[in-house]
């Protein structure tokens, strides 16, 4: 088909057109091209599109005799329609019939033969100078634009191409010259999604750049995209990169209902067919600045000037690039500001600060604490005003402007010529003047009319003045200020996956980071949170006690020499050390956040402090030191003003070097080689006034401090248990509760890390025990009212997750801090707002399984993958209960209706094993029952004892869940419609599975029927009549009714539509009892038929129940 000029002219006039030329300007767009451009390369071979290579490879099965015409016909009705799930089982049946060399050959025959007949697309989209990737498995374009083949398996050189050092085309879904590297069917997509580098590419792509979707429009509706974009939708919604997809204009209207708000993504037509893509493209591509109307010798000073601007603002500390191979463009995330409202009104909203600048107001001050990203912000426009080709920018120390005018500062930082040419911009409104800094200046009220005369002296251009936020004093002029925000969700993944690859890593990291109030200032500033991607990036790890954590970031801070030879160093970094920890403890129950130089100097009056005097001459020398090497604490005021104050900006790292100190006193005073008193049973929960014991140092003062203000304290006597560890650890607990004080334990047990399990359960009054569950569930529900305190209360659930491995435990651990979360459990928080507790408990309550024995569970993952123990089960109807004619029929059975399986879904060919399940909790091997047989041979039998609780706690750990029991029926009955899949007799029963009449009382270990016959189920599956009941989702109904219209069910978010409306088959009230299905060892046969439902207690776990899982076909990432 022809082009056609008109329609992708008028595309090229859409704003939003014009908008993604200004994206390609900016240089960090990527250009994702999909089997459109293979099509158009080709001339439209059928290889070239996912369904068409599919329906290829169903044929060549077909040929090779591996299926006859008549099993096929289904599938090939599958390709006719576009449901990504049924085609993704139909890519499943290729690659697993199509195995091992026929698959390579396959790929090889029917992809490396292609040409290229029209090169004109790739010509287009060379043209757009951006990096390239391809969602295709042929190589047309690579060759096309003459560049490599890289595969997402190849870590070395994805990750170069990522960073820009590496040409060629990524191949996101494979390539076939690779053919391991392959994504087509449902285990090859379940591999990509637990592949830890697979997540990084996607992750660097998805958070780092701006993507330009080009002849994606199939590709979107394949598992790999589509699932990307569900995870994308998940956790950067506030994202604000973009998604750019390129369609024909007949496409928008289907491909707009398809997305979600939260995607980020803008559909941009090209035009009205496939022809059109290519002169669109090369309308959009950017073009060359219009040269400068000056003097040749003018244009060449003006492009000295450019690099040398651009060298100067892309220059990166060494602590944060060691190898001084990467510069600020490749860790600088956008920062938010907004500006600072006066007033009861709703806030501003949020933006960027180029937006700002394009208002027609001139003249602003970005407002930030310290690490906050003032400096890198102003580089940052700097290139971003280099890159567009507009305004001149100028940027300078607002130091510099105080020593020397604008331009004689600008002449001595780039040159005389330099200065006059821009002098001349700014006489034309072709300037803007970024000036850092202004809390640094070494005369502040100067430096203020300094800033102010700069600013009528360029009145028609724009000036971006940089000042910490406390104690700013507003300059004078019109000028308006502006405040950066921490860094929200989306800002803290892109930067730290600046530093670390790992997709799972980074996300886990954070996730630490926001679970804890205490540290939640560590991901919301972007100084802190470098320093974290640092440590990743040297290897270092981040460490799981928060104590170890700010240990390493502090050695950072206070000696980041040893990473950047060019940065000055302290005198003395560890007498500096110890007396900021000296200090920290003396000042710390003032109940100010800032402390007269004259109470620092008492507190320092001791060896440490004549140490100090004796290194630096003074304490405030030594102050002031710590303030330009670290900027972790600020002095305010002139040098020897009578009023001077000491400012810690972070709290989180004084409560630490308190911590710290504290520990430091109490093993020089032999504190902790004392007997401690013994730990009284739920001491965390009650509160008797005792006498504060004799000891030396700070520990009786902080104690009585504590009384009144327990909140003031907890801190740093949590922190000093992850510093000490182990039995010491309890040791201090043990003295911090022998003062009765219980609200002061509890929230040292909540925020506190190193101590024992046996600590945190005897604090709580818990009972250990796989069998006092419920006694522990009780006692958990009810701390919101014991307590008192929500925020203690969300510390405390957080502290006893991490130390259970019970099933029941983390269940209803998870249930009270979704309650919390969900605003139904309220209650006062001393240190935090009820919505930050919200947003924590929110969290937790997310990572509550996610963090537990993430090792196992992947070991785990692995086994039941090479095992091959999940089953595909496909869509399809069938009829869901028992004519009242069949044998054994019952009621609750009744009515017979039709239930439609609307999508596919994976089952585990076997019950649960206790093998399977102690991976979870190796504490429930205790439940092992001696009448199924030696405890130690029973590893491959269904695990038992579990309640529906449990069940669930461990399904989630295993990202699976119970089967709905409509789900466990189809399963089970495999198209057959007789009592049991195996036969209407009982001799079929006895033939497939375990019963009370050839069990012999007991269980059995998994996938070993009585009769090889058992081994011939039609979807693989195993025991689904006896062995052991199977725990259902739903909850127990005592018939069928209401539904003779028929369900519907959808695995892939286990709903289930009667009569068009969702129906709740998990109800709020966790007592309703459960189904269970599929009879077990100590039934009749009666009970066993596909047919027969019962109830369950939830909280009942018995000896003949267990359950196996289900999971879609494909998870998210």
């Amino acid at each position: 088909m022809a082009e056609d000029p008109q329609a992708w002219q008028d595309a090229l006039d859409h704003p939003l057109a014009q908008d993604l030329r200004e994206e390609l300007r900016g240089g960090r767009v990527v250009a994702l091209v999909g089997s459109t451009v293979s099509q158009l390369l080709s001339g439209y071979a059928p290889a070239t599109t996912w369904t068409g290579l599919l329906r290829d490879g169903l044929e060549l099965m077909v040929a090779l005799g591996r299926m006859d015409g008549e099993e096929a016909t289904p599938f090939r009705e599958i390709l006719k329609g576009s449901h990504p799930d049924s085609l993704l089982l139909v890519a499943e049946l290729v690659s697993r019939l199509l195995a091992g060399g026929e698959y390579t050959r396959w790929l090889r025959e029917r992809l490396s033969n292609l040409t290229v007949d029209a090169p004109a697309i790739a010509e287009a989209i060379a043209a757009l100078g951006v990096p390239v990737a391809s969602a295709a498995y042929d190589t047309l374009l690579d060759t096309a634009l003459e560049r490599p083949a890289l595969s997402w398996r190849q870590r070395s050189e994805a990750e170069r191409w990522l960073r820009g050092e590496a040409p060629g085309v990524l191949h996101l879904l494979g390539c076939w010259n690779q053919p391991e590297s392959v994504l087509l069917g449902v285990r090859d997509y379940a591999k990509a999604v637990e592949d830890p580098h697979a997540q990084a590419v996607l992750q660097s792509l998805r958070t780092t750049r701006t993507l330009l979707l080009i002849g994606c429009a199939e590709e979107l509706r394949t598992p790999a995209l589509s699932a990307l974009w569900a995870w994308a939708r998940e956790r950067f919604a506030e994202s604000e990169q973009r998604v750019y997809v390129l369609v024909q204009e007949n496409q928008l209207q289907s491909m707009r209902a398809s997305l979600q708000p939260e995607d980020r993504t803008v559909l941009v037509s090209y035009g009205s067919n496939p022809a059109d893509l290519a002169p669109f493209l090369k309308g959009i591509a950017p073009r060359k600045p219009a040269p400068i109307d000056s003097s040749a010798a003018d244009a060449l000073t003006l492009s000295q000037y450019h690099l040398a601007l651009r060298a100067e603002a892309e220059q990166l500390s060494r602590v944060f690039c060691p190898d001084g191979r990467r510069g600020l463009s490749d860790v600088y995330v956008r920062l938010r500001m907004r500006t600072s409202g006066l007033g009861d009104g709703p806030p501003p909203p949020a933006g960027p600060l180029r937006d700002y600048l394009r208002q027609d107001h001139r003249l602003w001050v970005v407002l930030g604490s310290p690490g906050s990203g003032k400096t890198s912000l102003l580089r940052r426009m700097t290139l971003e005003l280099l890159e567009a080709g507009g305004p001149a920018p100028l940027l300078l120390k607002v130091s510099d402007i105080c020593a020397n005018r604008l331009w004689a500062a600008t002449a001595d930082r780039y040159g005389p010529e330099v200065a006059e040419l821009l002098r001349a911009r700014a006489a034309e409104g072709g300037l803007v003047v970024l000036l850092d800094g202004l809390d640094e200046a070494p005369d502040v009220p100067k430096a203020r009319n300094q800033v102010g005369r700069i600013a009528n002296s360029v009145a028609r251009c724009c000036v971006v003045v940089s000042s910490r936020k406390a104690d700013y004093d507003y300059l004078p002029g019109d000028f308006r200020e502006l405040e950066l925000l921490p860094l929200d969700e989306s800002g803290q993944n892109e930067l730290l996956s600046r530093y670390c690859a790992d997709a799972g890593m980074v996300d886990r990291v954070l996730r630490m980071l926001r679970s804890r109030h205490r540290m939640r200032d560590l991901a919301e500033t972007p100084l802190l949170l470098s320093l974290a991607g640092v440590l990743l990036r040297e290897g270092r790890g981040i460490p799981e006690k928060r104590a170890d954590l700010y240990d390493k970031a502090l050695g950072l801070m206070l000696d980041p020499h040893s990473l950047d030879s060019e940065r000055p160093r302290l005198r003395d970094v560890a007498l500096a050390r110890r007396a900021l920890g000296v200090l920290s403890l003396a000042l710390h129950d003032s109940k100010r956040d800032t402390y007269p130089l004259s109470a620092v100097r008492k507190a320092l009056n001791g060896a440490v402090g004549d140490s100090v005097r004796q290194a630096w001459g003074s304490v405030e020398r030594m102050l002031r030191e710590v303030q330009r090497v670290t900027g972790l604490v600020e002095v305010d005021g002139e040098r020897g003003a009578a009023r001077q104050h000491l400012v810690f900006p972070h709290q989180t790292f004084r409560e630490f070097f308190a911590a710290e100190s504290l520990v430091w006193q109490m093993e020089e005073h032999g504190v902790l080689q004392r007997p401690a008193p013994r730990l009284e049973t739920r001491a965390a929960l009650t509160s008797e006034a005792r006498i504060v014991h004799e000891l030396p140092g700070d520990l009786p003062r902080i104690l009585r401090g504590s009384r009144e203000r327990p909140e003031a304290w907890s801190e740093v006597l949590a922190l000093a248990c992850g510093l000490l560890d182990g039995e010491a650890a309890d040791r201090l607990v043990a003295w911090v509760a022998s003062e009765g004080h219980g609200p002061l334990v509890a929230r040292v047990v909540a925020e506190g890390e190193g101590m024992s399990r046996e600590t945190v359960m005897t604090a709580l009054g818990l009972e250990a025990g796989w069998e006092k569950w419920e006694t522990r569930r009780d006692l958990l529900l009810d701390l919101p009212e014991t307590v008192g305190d929500l925020s203690v209360v969300v510390g405390l659930l957080d502290t006893f997750a991490q130390g259970t491995t019970d099933g029941n435990d983390l269940f209803w651990v998870r249930e009270l801090l979704r309650r919390i979360a969900s605003g139904e459990v309220t209650g006062p928080a001393a240190d935090e707002t009820a919505a930050d507790v919200r947003r924590r408990a929110d969290v937790l309550a997310e990572d509550v399984l996610r963090r537990h024995r993430p090792e196992m569970r992947a070991n785990l993952l692995r086994k039941l993958d090479a095992e091959e123990l999940w089953r595909p089960i496909p869509p399809g109807w069938f009829k869901m209960g028992s004519r009242s004619s069949e044998r054994g029929h019952w009621k609750a059975e009744a009515p017979q209706h039709r239930v439609d399986i609307l999508t596919p879904f994976l089952m585990l060919a076997v019950p649960v094993t206790w093998e399977m399940y102690e991976a979870f909790d190796p504490g429930h091997q205790a439940a092992r029952d001696p009448g199924n047989g030696p405890a130690e041979q029973q590893g491959r039998h269904p695990v038992n004892g579990v309640t529906w609780y449990a069940a669930c706690a461990f399904a989630e750990w295993l990202e699976a869940r119970l089967p709905l029991e409509a789900e466990w029926e189809y399963a089970c009955r495999a198209g057959t419609t007789s009592r049991y899949w195996s036969g209407n007799a009982e001799s079929d029963l006895a033939a497939v599975g375990w019963y009370e009449s050839n069990a012999s009382g007991r269980t059995h270990p998994v996938g070993t029927p009585p009769t090889p016959r058992g081994h011939r189920h039609p979807l693989g599956l195993h025991d689904m009549h006896g062995n052991v009941w199977e725990l259902c989702l739903d909850a127990f109904s005592t018939n069928y009714r209401g539904r003779g219209a028929g369900v519907s069910v959808d695995p892939q978010g286990a709903t289930m539509l009667l009569g068009g409306q969702d129906t709740v088959v998990a109800p709020p009230d966790l007592a309703a009892p459960r189904v269970v299905r599929g009879g077990s060892w100590s039934v009749t046969a009666d009970y066993a038929r596909s047919a027969f439902r019962y109830e369950g207690s939830p909280d009942t776990g018995s000896r003949n129940r267990g359950f196996r899982l289900v999971r879609p076909v494909i998870s998210d990432p």
